[in-house]
């Protein structure tokens, strides 16, 4: 009897074909940020909204979340969008401006650098737009 489930469970699993054929991938990458809302300083223990405005560059791209790595006393900042790619390459090139937020607290005593992220240069290095918020006791 267990032989006969084995052999029927097994023979279900490799019936079933999941390939449509139309498969979308996605991939993910980070949008450059053009231009940030900061408060000019933080107040210690105090929650701030900070927004994000960035270029959506195609119809296939849509937003995914916001990246966010701390490093000590800096914050590396960056909108990732996921893209579909999607059979023969049908995304319209559309470059339409959006907003995010995220929102911080400010728990550590010591001023804040963050670096957002702005794309890359010629020679393949990260550009950063980089602002310092001190803390105010």
């Amino acid at each position: 009897m267990k032989k006969i489930f084995v052999l029927l469970i097994t023979c279900i699993t490799f019936s079933c074909s999941l390939d449509d054929g139309d498969q979308i991938q996605v991939s993910y990458e980070f949008l450059p940020i053009e231009s940030v809302d900061i408060p000019g300083e933080f107040e210690l223990n105090e929650n701030y909204e900070i927004t994000l405005t960035y270029y959506k560059p195609t119809d296939c791209h849509a937003f995914n979340n916001v990246f966010f790595e701390r490093n000590g006393d800096s914050r590396t900042v960056a909108v990732v969008a996921a893209k579909y790619n999607i059979e023969e390459n049908t995304c319209e090139t559309i470059n339409t401006e959006h907003e995010t937020t995220f929102n911080l607290s400010a728990t550590q005593r010591e001023s804040y650098l963050f670096k957002f992220w702005q794309g890359v240069d010629d020679q393949g290095e990260n550009l950063y737009l980089e602002i310092e918020v001190p803390v105010i006791n």
